[in-house]
């Protein structure tokens, strides 16, 4: 029974090993619901309204899960960039939300820099993924200038506490990323990762094309023994000229057949299917 019982868990293990490498998208999980809840427990005891809470909640998960570099340096400093940008995009919203065509002119404008952002690798993707959500936050929980303050202290402890569960309390370790950067988890190596995985794969196609030009480069003998010239073109010309060559092989080939049937049946019938006038009165042999 206890046999049993430990094989179980080794192929537990092991499924959640190969499904998961590096445990990375468990740890991120609990790296996001161990920040909210600690927010939360900051939040609830001081008597904050609910929309407090929620925008505080919304902080630290954004905060949280936006975060993609590998290394604890990038990340605290992204993280502590991330805290202005969201506190100037949630007074916006507030100051924008009484002006319904000026706001949504910025709230379009703040998409397209928040996707511009990825061209500037994590970092870039993070801040603009930041201000997106926390401008969001401010139109969802009707954030008004008065109530600025409050929002800004909210923030910062959803922030404070996003970095306590990160570096503190669930970390991501520099072995662990590497293990799963090694078994090819997506996102496990960052923008530098997936512009070595993107030159790879070009490299990769260059080599194919290099095979496939060296092997159309290579002719057959043409069938039925007619003869197929190397055009002048070279290879362009030669898969210009492949496919006509082709049809009109099969073209000549039906043509010698036909032919060959014709001369089989000729001398036995005449023309319109009757017997041959020229053999009708001979006396079988």
């Amino acid at each position: 029974m206890k046999a049993a019982g430990r094989r179980s868990g080794t192929r537990l293990r092991d499924h959640l090993a190969a499904s998961d490498p590096g445990l990375l998208r468990l740890t991120a999980g609990l790296r996001t619901v161990g920040a909210i809840a600690l927010t939360l427990a900051v939040l609830a005891p001081t008597g904050a309204e609910i929309t407090h809470l929620v925008a505080g909640a919304m902080t630290s998960m954004a905060a949280t899960f936006a975060i993609r570099e590998r290394r604890r340096g990038a990340q605290a400093v992204t993280l502590a960039l991330g805290l202005p940008v969201a506190l100037v995009s949630v007074s916006l919203g507030a100051l924008l939300s009484e002006r319904v065509v000026v706001g949504d002119v910025f709230a379009v404008a703040l998409v397209f820099c928040a996707v511009y952002g990825r061209r500037f690798g994590d970092r870039g993707m993070t801040l603009g993924l930041i201000g997106f959500q926390m401008y969001f936050v401010s139109l969802f929980v009707g954030a008004t200038p008065g109530q600025l303050p409050a929002l800004w202290t909210v923030m910062t402890v959803g922030f404070a506490c996003s970095a306590l569960v990160r570096f503190a309390v669930v970390p991501v370790t520099p072995g662990r990323a590497a293990g799963a950067a090694a078994a090819g988890v997506p996102g496990a190596t960052g923008a530098a990762g997936v512009r070595a995985d993107r030159a790879a794969g070009r490299g990769a196609r260059r080599g194919r094309q290099g095979a496939g030009g060296g092997a159309r480069g290579h002719r057959p003998a043409a069938r039925d023994g007619a003869d197929d010239p190397e055009p002048a073109g070279g290879g362009h010309a030669r898969r210009a000229d492949r496919a006509p060559g082709a049809a009109a092989r099969r073209r000549r080939g039906d043509r010698r057949r036909a032919a060959r049937t014709a001369a089989a049946v000729r001398p036995q019938r005449g023309a319109g299917g009757h017997p041959d006038p020229a053999s009708a009165g001979r006396p079988r042999p």
